[in-house]
């Protein structure tokens, strides 16, 4: 879900368009590169296909949703390695 500024900036302008925002972050930019639908949900197997097939990888847009801190925990591990050798 987007905020509603980059929602209406990224839907109301065209294709190519570069566009100045403002929102609760602060100020952005932002390039309208395409527009598409994207399915609520899809199955793991429709998601494996499309993940599969080079047109269609083109256009997945894979989006990291973890918490930050399982996302920074095992990096911070790794880091900390030659310490705890």
């Amino acid at each position: 879900m987007m905020v509603p500024e980059f929602e209406d900036a990224c839907f109301d302008n065209e294709i190519g368009s570069l566009i100045k925002v403002k929102s609760g972050f602060g100020w952005h930019v932002i390039r309208v590169d395409g527009k598409g639908t994207v399915p609520a949900d899809i199955s793991a197997a429709e998601f494996d296909r499309r993940y599969n097939d080079p047109t269609e990888r083109s256009k997945l847009q894979l989006v990291d949703v973890r918490e930050v801190k399982y996302l920074l925990g095992p990096v911070l591990n790794l880091l900390d390695l030659p310490n705890r050798l």
